[in-house]
Order: structure tokens, then C-alpha cells, then sequence
């Protein structure tokens, strides 16, 4: 196998990802996902920062997740049902082509999360939000947790990314398993 045939695993990828509408969908729903977990319509104690910690910690996150899985967790069974596997198996191997698969739908989980995020913080910020109201809210908590440092120095959009791409790791994992899940239901319902 050349050094040609590893690069276009990741190029068709690519272009699969950014042509398709799922991952724009899956970005924008991963925001209203969070603005709707808070069970309340605005901002919580008039800042961005309380609304965000509180949406992303209420049950309502869990549509976020779903919204992560959503863009490319069920390339297997795309890949399988158009039989476009059989021509990337030709230009590589299984085993490249499974790893390729798997980090993609990883990755992209990830992405979308932290896009997702971005997105609510840019509209809570249009919206006229401000970051934080030291009088009340839950900064006194968050200042004795992870990424404490960046609260300290004002740095609360990187705040939020950063735990954003915390909950993107979970969502990755996630999704990975939502693709063998969608897989083995494929599978299962084709044989029969």
C-alpha cells in the first residue's frame, strides 16, 4: 500500500463531513441543546457563564450528545448499504479503513461539541449577556474546580471551550459506541 492510497481515506472523509448538512444541523441543535436545558428561556442571573454550567449540567445535555453522534456515526451503515465500502476496501485495507472511520466519528463528536458551544456563547454575547455577575451565580463553586486558573485571569470564553471539549471527549466516546450500535442493528436486520 503506497502513501497515496492512506491520504484518500482521510480526504473522502473530509469531504464527506463538510458537504453534508448533517454536521451544520449538528452544530446549531447542540446549542439550542443547551439553551433549552436550562428550562428556562434567557440568561440565568443575567451572565452567559451561569447559563452555560447550568445547561450543560442538566438533563437536557443529553440531546447534545446525540446532536455529536449525529453527523457521522452512522457511516458504516451508509458505507455498507451504498456498497461504497468495497471501494474503499480496494484503496486500502480493513483495518485502516475501520481506524479511519472510528476517529472520524471521534473527532467529529468533538468538534461538533466545542462548535456547538461556541455558537451558544456568541449568541448569549449578541444577546447582550454579560460573562459572569460576581453577586451571584456559582463562580465561588467553579473557582475551586478544573480550569479555575482561566476564571482567575478572566478568561471565560476559553473556559467554556475548555469544558466543552471535556464534555466533547465524553460525546466522542459516545458516538463511537452509537456506531456499532447503529452497525450491529444493520446487521442484524439485513440478515433477516
Amino acid at each position: 500500500m503506497n502513501y497515496k492510497s492512506k491520504g484518500l481515506l482521510i480526504k473522502s472523509d473530509l469531504s464527506r463531513l463538510l458537504k453534508c448538512y448533517k454536521i451544520y444541523a449538528a452544530i446549531i441543535g447542540v446549542s439550542i441543546a443547551i439553551l433549552f436545558s436550562t428550562e428556562q428561556i434567557g440568561l440565568i442571573n443575567g451572565n452567559i457563564l451561569d447559563t452555560y454550567i447550568q445547561g450543560s449540567e442538566l438533563s437536557g445535555i443529553m440531546i447534545a450528545y446525540v446532536f455529536c453522534a449525529f453527523p457521522f456515526a452512522t457511516v458504516f451503515c451508509e458505507d455498507l448499504d451504498n456498497k461504497y465500502i468495497r471501494y474503499e476496501l480496494i484503496r486500502s485495507n480493513l483495518k485502516r479503513y475501520v481506524v479511519t472511520k472510528i476517529a472520524f466519528i471521534y473527532l467529529t463528536a468533538i468538534l461538533v461539541m466545542v462548535l456547538g458551544t461556541i455558537l451558544f456563547l456568541l449568541s448569549g454575547r449578541i444577546a447582550g449577556g454579560d460573562w459572569v455577575n460576581e453577586s451571584v451565580g456559582c463562580m465561588n463553586v467553579l473557582l475551586n474546580g478544573s480550569y479555575s486558573i482561566l476564571l482567575k485571569k478572566e478568561h471565560y470564553f476559553l473556559y467554556c471551550v475548555m469544558y466543552s471539549l471535556q464534555l466533547g471527549l465524553l460525546s466522542g466516546l459516545l458516538s463511537v459506541l452509537a456506531g456499532y450500535f447503529f452497525l450491529y442493528i444493520f446487521i442484524i436486520v439485513s440478515l433477516y
